[in-house]
């Protein structure tokens, strides 16, 4: 059965995206940057070294599982 999708996890500055990105350019798959998901206020907090809680994730991970549906 071929891949139909890989999903990069990892720490923050650990090489996800630079990872991702080659493996979609080689496989021909899109890529999806859970990043580009998250809200402008989000975006703010992690900016500011502000850690999100579970609560400011939920938007977040609603959004990301529509795409990767």
């Amino acid at each position: 059965m071929p891949i139909q999708s890989l999903i990069i996890m990892g720490v923050a500055g650990c090489g996800k995206s630079t990872l991702a990105a080659q493996l979609a350019h080689d496989l021909g798959f899109e890529i999806i940057e859970g990043d580009d998901h998250h809200s402008q206020l989000n975006r703010e907090k992690m900016r500011s070294g502000i850690a999100l809680t579970d609560a400011d994730r939920a938007d977040w991970l609603d959004s990301l599982a529509e795409s990767l549906r």
